[in-house]
């Protein structure tokens, strides 16, 4: 009986996805997007520049583009504005798409109770919108966006409010996330990491786990906890 409680005792107990390039294939999306919308308005695009804003706020992102762009006098929200009018646009048109994995990982999240959370740096307007068309809503136990943050990713405070909500501790919540600063954040934040690629490719600290995509979290959790599929 003993030796049945400790194999039920999860050494993870709570996972925490991060939404675009993660849950949904939106992030190439996106960057297309950007760059028709700067050449639209004249401004030279610099993928470092949109790379650099993966995974943080608008706030964060707005001082990032006056760094980049000192001489440009277009106001950034008013460009974030534009850019998710037309993703909206796109994805009322061709849908949404979901990434490899990501329907049979929640259900296998669901059905081993393990507490669910999501942790995105968009705002909630489109963080909702985006779960009501994939209906992954009843999958997640919590759901923080980044415009109820005062601090965005690399600063783990996104991921520390969703552990809180699950009732779990950074020492058993796992964060899955695609992006250097998403990754950043988990690992100030004393999170376990998987990291696994979309548009950006990077070295991640020894600590962190890669894969290639959601349904290679399922074996990686069995071995940890010690469980059956």
């Amino acid at each position: 009986m003993a030796k049945d409680s400790i194999m039920c005792k999860k050494v993870i107990d709570a996972i925490i996805f991060d939404m675009d390039g993660v849950l949904f294939d939106t992030e190439h999306l996106s960057n297309f997007i950007w760059k028709e919308l700067f050449e639209s308005q004249n401004i030279l695009f610099k993928q470092e520049f949109i790379d650099s804003i993966k995974g943080r706020n608008l706030m964060d992102s707005s001082i990032l583009f006056k760094k980049f762009y000192p001489g440009i006098s277009q106001d950034f929200a008013y460009l974030k504005s534009i850019k998710n009018e037309m993703l909206n646009k796109e994805i009322d048109k061709n849908g949404l798409p979901i990434k490899f994995g990501a329907i049979q990982l929640l259900k296998y999240l669901k059905e081993k109770s393990y507490k669910v959370g999501l942790a995105s740096s968009s705002p909630r307007t489109i963080v909702e919108k985006y779960l009501k068309i994939s209906v992954f809503f009843k999958y997640f136990d919590c759901v923080v966006c980044g415009d109820e943050i005062a601090h965005s990713k690399p600063d783990p405070q996104i991921f520390q409010i969703a552990c809180q909500k699950l009732n779990s501790t950074n020492s058993k919540s796992l964060v899955v996330e695609d992006s250097y600063n998403g990754v950043l954040a988990a690992t100030r934040g004393d999170f376990h990491c998987v990291y696994i690629p979309d548009t950006l490719f990077f070295g991640t600290p020894i600590n962190v786990i890669k894969k290639e995509n959601l349904l290679e979290i399922i074996p990686f959790l069995e071995t940890i906890n010690g469980q059956k599929a």
